[in-house]
């Protein structure tokens, strides 16, 4: 069969063959187009519907039977989509429909699902009528996604969508899966917007590709997430040819036109001139509100090179396109013709070793932010561009970090990760002046932080305010960086500046001055309403500060007339000084009675010292300050060292002090009393403490038995020796009385100086002490007997 253009100009055209194994048969062709220049850009097929979509710049094309107009016909042309029912050996078409508005329009890309068919491209700065949708183009081209409701016979727009900056953009490729309609293309601006959504683009020149989510709710389809293809540079040219549904995402394929392009965080490199292209296939997995990049390889030549199609068979993803010299693929043979012939070609993708590096993309001066490299399988070696060769490093400074993974059998990856120096701006916006009972709200201001903390723990913007205190907000922007900022909110409160003392019966008014910050109004209790007074008169003043929530807050004032003041000892040592001080920060002069005239006085004797104290206004006033003499501490002794007999006592003691009043004591033993009895043996000290310093005495006393036995009776009855009586015997002693012919003839276990009234006579004795070893023994006489 045969088709021939209606002007001799392009015309579109789609055309049916039949696969017959190892040749392939056309069936039949239909044709579209007018006398300018018409073509068919796209087509999707679902079972014997064929869609077509493309552009038109004849003032009429002919679809059929059908025929569409075009108002703005000459330069600008209208976009189209058209059905074709395939009948097997025949087809026909069965509707057309022409998206057009004054610019330029085009169809680029079909994709369908069940009657719902999706469409994008680009349309002009004018409004474009999608049915009873009218977008509005923001520049000289803008994107446009639209769904399409095929009824057979006929169809309708059922919703439609525009992304677009102030320069040039257009939708490229196309996917649809369930409720998830994907879109890629390009744009050229600096900020293109996607709804609520939008991105930057990355190069000082050129164009950056994209890849958008629309969530079609039925009736309605609007933008979920965006993804930037980009990379930065001076010349940053990125063209995204295909979008197919893959996993639990997109697989898409295109050229980048720049040294590097980073897909999260695989960095692919260029092998060519930055101003041409090479090939890139990536895999960007849906996670429902948004999007993360699994993985991306690179393909080409050091020219010209575009990845155009992509097909998904099970889980092979193949790819074709078109290499302008011997392009190389992984590790495979390059292939391709020579310098300057381009070839086509069509490779399969395996699952490739790759590696990806983690950690925040922001640092502040003195932060810190680790990054980890991860690859896609066991790596044997890793070097960073900062000569690590660890898997996790840690940066301090802003720059482009690269990793490259070497795995086992020479295969490497390499991956790039930016961090980006920022001097963050953190501050709280709100009033801080709080009135009992009532709130206040601060607003943190953090732009670009990833997160907020109060120190009450909310991480909301805005704070709500109910008791006074310290507040503070953290703003973090990544693992490197966060600022801490604080502000104090107080109550209403009010004091009063002015003079310690004023010398008004002078002349010299008081300044008095109220201070309180927020404050709107004042009113003292002499009626004035300024912030400061001036007063002649001693007394009490009192001043209520308003604030703008209304509420008070009062101080008072007492204005008094200068007194002088003496401070220091009264009380004199011998031979001592104290310091005597009149100090008044008021004063201006002083003269005591020694004829001194410094605010302090030394002095040595005791005494009736005053001082005359000067103020500025003219006014003084006197002081007068009574020194005493204190009788002193003089050394002392407590006696001579001495010897005590076994069960005597002696009491010790200091002797007097003129004045005793203020005067402690303190024993060796801690009693405290002016004597001290003692009766065993040691060494007995004391302190005696007064206001003029500590003195110390000490005494050694000695114990020894004294034992004294008479050896004579006379138990006559004068009261003088009239019975045995030893002397020095201490406790309980027995006693044992023997006869000149060894008789015992008296015994006492304990002895009380009853023996004696016995007949005269020599007479022997033995005293034992119970529980010692001490006996004593001997002869006594007994004279004069009573019994005689």
């Amino acid at each position: 069969m045969r088709l021939s253009s209606y002007s001799g100009d392009r015309d579109g055209f789609v055309a049916k063959l039949t696969d017959a194994g190892s040749s392939g048969t056309f069936v039949w062709a239909q044709q579209f187009g007018g006398w300018a220049s018409d073509r068919a850009t796209s087509l999707a097929v679902s079972g014997t519907s064929v869609y077509v979509g493309g552009y038109y710049q004849s003032p009429t094309a002919t679809f059929g039977s059908l025929t569409l107009t075009n108002p703005s016909a000459g330069f600008l042309g209208d976009g189209y989509v058209a059905k074709v029912e395939d009948a097997g050996t025949t087809s026909r078409v069965v509707w057309a429909q022409r998206i057009g508005g004054r610019g330029n329009e085009t169809v680029e890309a079909l994709a369908v699902q069940g009657n719902g068919l999706y469409l994008t491209g680009a349309f002009g700065q004018e409004a474009t009528a999608f049915g009873s949708t009218v977008l509005l183009g923001a520049g000289a081209t803008d994107v446009f996604v639209a769904k399409l409701t095929d009824a057979g016979p006929s169809s309708t727009f059922t919703w439609a969508q525009a992304a677009g900056s102030t320069a040039d953009e257009s939708g490229t490729a196309l996917a649809v899966q369930g409720a998830n309609v994907y879109v890629g293309g390009f744009f050229t601006g600096q900020l293109i917007r996607f709804g609520p959504l939008s991105l930057t683009n990355r190069g000082s020149s050129g164009f950056d590709g994209f890849v958008a989510k629309l969530t079609d709710a039925g009736a309605t389809g609007s933008f979920t997430w965006v993804q930037s293809v980009a990379s930065t540079g001076r010349q940053s040219d990125e063209y995204l040819s295909a979008v197919v549904p893959h996993g639990n995402g997109v697989c898409i394929t295109g050229s980048f036109g720049s040294p590097s392009i980073s897909f999260g965080t695989t960095t692919l490199l260029s092998a060519g001139i930055f101003s041409l292209g090479d090939i890139f296939v990536a895999q960007l997995d849906d996670q429902g509100t948004s999007s993360s990049w699994a993985w991306a390889q690179r393909a080409g030549s050091p020219e010209i090179d575009q990845g155009n199609a992509l097909a998904i068979v099970g889980t092979d993803v193949y790819v074709g396109g078109y290499v302008s010299t011997p392009a190389s693929f992984g590790s495979l043979p390059p292939v391709g013709a020579l310098s300057g012939i381009g070839s086509g070609f069509l490779a399969r993708l395996g699952e490739a070793s790759t590696v990806r590096i983690s950690g925040a993309t922001e640092i502040c001066a003195g932060g810190q932010v680790p990054l980890q490299a991860t690859p896609s399988a066991l790596a044997a070696t890793y070097v960073w561009s900062t000569g690590a060769t660890t898997a996790t490093i840690t940066v301090t400074q802003p720059g482009t970090y690269t990793v490259t993974a070497t795995f086992p059998g020479g295969a490497t990856a390499t991956a790039m990760h930016q961090v980006v120096g920022i001097q963050p701006v953190v501050s709280i916006l709100g009033d801080t002046l709080l009135c009992p009972g009532g709130s206040i709200r601060l607003t943190a201001s953090a732009p670009g932080a990833a997160s907020l903390r109060w120190n009450t723990g909310s991480p909301l913007t805005t704070l709500d305010v109910t008791s006074p205190g310290v507040y503070e907000l953290t703003a973090t922007y990544g693992a490197g960086c966060s600022v801490t900022r604080r502000v104090t909110v107080v109550g209403p409160s009010v004091t009063i500046s002015g003079p310690m003392a004023a010398c008004v019966s002078a002349g010299s008014p008081a300044l008095l001055t109220a201070l309180a910050p927020g404050a709107t109004t004042f009113r003292w209790s002499t009626g004035a309403t300024t912030a400061s007074i001036s007063t002649a008169q001693t007394g009490t003043y009192q001043v209520t500060a308003t604030f703008p929530a209304g509420c008070t807050a009062t101080a008072s004032y007492a204005v008094l007339a200068p007194v002088a003041a003496i401070t220091g000892q009264t009380l004199l040592c011998p031979g001592a000084t104290t310091t005597l001080s009149a100090r008044d920060a008021a004063a201006a002069a002083y003269r005591w009675n020694t004829g001194a005239t410094g605010p302090e006085l030394v002095v040595g004797e005791p005494g009736i010292y005053s001082v005359r104290v000067t103020f500025p206004g003219g006014c003084s006033s006197e002081a007068q300050h009574v020194v005493q003499q204190l009788p002193g501490n003089p050394p002392f002794t407590l006696g001579a060292d001495t010897t005590l007999c076994e069960g005597q006592g002696i009491v010790l003691q200091l002797p007097a002090l003129p004045d005793a009043a203020g005067t402690t004591y303190r024993w060796s033993d801690g009693s405290t009393g002016a004597t001290l009895r003692v009766q065993a043996a040691g060494t007995y000290s004391v302190e005696r403490r007064t206001n003029c310093g500590v003195q110390t005495a000490s005494r050694r006393i000695e114990v020894q038995r004294c034992w004294l036995v008479p050896n004579v009776v006379t138990p006559n009855g004068d009261g003088k020796n009239d019975r045995f009586a030893p002397q020095g015997l201490q406790g309980d002693w027995s006693l044992e009385v023997f006869n000149r012919w060894g008789k015992q003839v008296y015994t006492a276990e304990t002895y009380r100086n009853e023996w004696g009234d016995v007949p005269a006579g020599i007479y022997y004795y033995v005293l034992r002490q119970p529980g010692s070893t001490h006996v004593l023994r001997g002869w006594v006489e007994v004279m004069g007997s009573a019994r005689d």
